[in-house]
């Protein structure tokens, strides 16, 4: 009884605090439900749209369609390299850390880096897999059944792991060992150096009403913690998770206080992503605007000497003249045809949120303004 002696109460707190945090987002959600679905077709629900999204926001990369296979090149290593020491690790060195936190991360690490995998090889050498039919999307033996549930698993596993990966670095530096070996590190150093990397590069936005599933994650471990130690299969792999102390209430409550902190973090992050990439397609636009506007002065130059040679206008008529053309050359940025940083083939994606509502994607958190520059005028933010 000594090694749980106050479970009787962190059960019904962590529980309390758990069903809690869902009530409030659902508020949340269900004050911006009409917001969500305004510019939606009818029947098409708000929840809906929560687990709904581009399938090309899995695999592109954001900074350009081109870079697509860079942004596979460097899934497939990551998952190469984390299966191959997850592997060697749990084999070689610690047969039964499955019950650590850390460990519990890698293998979701391994798990997402499979399925963005799989999405960037479909959707770069198979891209036709993703148009559906009515018959192929209601046919679970066809791949455009499975391709929608892979994008929802890929999308919400980031967001979860992603978050996660942050939680465990600074936990582990911070309160559980700094020491810079090769282990040490891999395990809680460079996981969220791969995922700020993934994050760099991909398209996938992190959406703050998704919160409960990250904190669903670290719930689940640790009832799971509480199952095994309870039957003696292993003892407790953190001394913040003891539940023989007055003191655990206090460690748990900054637990979870913590796991809010760092998927804001992350969702922070997201933002600035979107943000950057909207700053530097203005910029190619700016640019590539001067650079036509440029060449169209110089062309009218060159017509204006051609004109001058041939017809021996007087000076002052001939400086008129030129005004005139170069004042007529059309310089607005559509006329450029600067193609966006998406890329030329860039299909505007479903986002979480509809509508206009600034309110709405404060909440929500579905940064529109910067999908918006950023996707596409198709994306509805």
């Amino acid at each position: 009884m000594g090694t749980f002696a106050y479970v009787d109460i962190l059960i019904p707190f962590v529980a309390a605090v758990f069903i809690a945090v869902c009530a409030v987002f659902y508020i949340f959600f269900k004050r911006y439900e009409n917001s969500l679905v305004a510019d939606e077709p009818r029947g098409v629900s708000a929840f809906q749209l929560l687990f709904t999204y581009d399938f090309h926001s899995c695999y592109e990369c954001v900074v350009g369609s081109r870079w697509n296979v860079v942004l596979l090149s460097t899934r497939v290593i990551t998952f190469l390299y984390f299966f191959s020491v997850g592997l060697v690790y749990s084999l070689t060195l610690n047969i039964r850390s499955w019950n650590y936190f850390t460990n519990w991360n890698i293998y979701l690490l391994c798990f997402y880096f499979l399925c963005a995998s799989t999405t960037s090889i479909i959707g770069i050498f198979f891209p036709n897999a993703t148009t559906a039919t009515i018959a192929t999307a209601s046919d679970w033996r066809s791949i455009q059944y499975w391709i929608p549930k892979l994008n929802v698993v890929t999308h919400v596993v980031f967001e979860i792991s992603g978050a996660t990966a942050l939680f465990v670095t600074v936990v582990n530096f911070t309160m559980l060992s700094s020491n810079m070996t090769f282990w040490n590190v891999t395990q809680h150093l460079v996981t969220t150096v791969a995922y700020l990397l993934e994050m760099s590069l991909n398209r996938l936005p992190v959406y703050m009403l998704h919160f409960p599933l990250n904190l669903s994650w670290a719930i689940l471990y640790i009832v799971f913690t509480w199952i095994v130690v309870g039957v003696g299969l292993r003892f407790w792999p953190y001394s913040f998770l003891r539940a023989d102390n007055s003191s655990c209430m206090i460690w748990y409550s900054a637990l979870m206080i913590l796991n809010f902190i760092f998927y804001g973090l992350w969702f922070q992050l997201s933002k600035w992503k979107f943000a950057a990439a909207s700053r530097g397609q203005r910029a190619a636009v700016a640019g590539a605007s001067n650079h036509e506007l440029v060449a169209q002065h110089e062309n009218a130059e060159l017509e204006l000497g051609e004109h001058r040679r041939s017809s021996g206008a007087s000076s002052s008529a001939i400086e008129s003249e030129r005004v005139s053309d170069v004042e007529s050359v059309p310089i607005s940025a559509a006329s450029v045809g600067v193609p966006s940083v998406m890329g030329e083939d860039n299909v505007g994606g479903s986002a979480i949120s509809g509508g206009n509502d600034n309110s709405s994607a404060i909440v929500l958190g579905s940064q529109c303004s910067d999908y918006e520059a950023v996707l596409g005028d198709d994306t509805n933010c």
